[in-house]
Parts: C-alpha cells; structure tokens; sequence
C-alpha cells in the first residue's frame, strides 16, 4: 500500500457525493486502512455529512440516534444546528448504508438528506 505524506495543515478531507443505497463499510475500511503519517496519533476513519434544518434539541436527538448505528462512533458524531450539518464519524473499518444513517435521523424527528439543498 502506498504512504500518505505528511502534511503541515489539518487532516486531508475528500469529498464524495452518493445516494442512500451506498454501502459506506468498503469506503470505511479503505480509508480506516490508509498508511498516513499521523495514524500512531489517529488512525484515520470516514466521516460522511448530512445536512437538514434542525433546532439545538433536534441536533442533539440526531446524535444520540446516530450513535446507535453500527459502526458509527457516538463520541465523534457532531450535529450543528447553526450550520445545518451533521458530521457522523465511523469505527475503524465499519460503515452502514447511507440510507441507515438517514433513518436514524429521521426516527430523531430530523429529515436529512446526503446534499445541501
């Protein structure tokens, strides 16, 4: 596998888009396997956006729902309310479907989607 060089700023960010039947576990475990140069410090992980209008306390039902998805690290999860914008981080090389994602919002009474409209 080839090595990531260092860089001097924040941590690399890729942008993807993709609808609610991607399957995130390959994209998680690829990204999760990656040889970067920090990875003693942070072992690098996948972290997909949604975005939704939501209050504070909505906010912070999607995080607990979103906590509670295989695969999904509770503690790393953010929801803006401000900004419209969910962060959900995953474990290692775990990954639900974009679309488990979308259904725990939901069941946090958050509509989401995978686009910022």
């Amino acid at each position: 596998m080839e090595k990531i060089a260092p860089n001097k700023a924040a941590a690399s960010r890729t942008v993807a888009e993709g609808d609610k039947d991607v399957d995130l576990a390959a994209a998680a475990a690829k990204v999760a396997d990656a040889q970067t140069p920090h990875r003693a410090d942070k072992a690098p992980n996948l972290a997909v956006t949604l975005f939704a209008k939501m209050d504070k306390d909505k906010a912070k039902a999607a995080e607990e729902e979103l906590g509670k998805v295989k695969g999904v690290d509770a503690k790393e999860t953010k929801a803006n309310a401000e900004k419209g914008e969910i962060s959900v981080r995953f474990k290692g090389d775990k990954g639900p479907k974009a679309a488990d994602l979308l259904d725990a919002a939901k069941k946090a009474g958050v509509e989401a989607s995978l686009t910022k409209k």
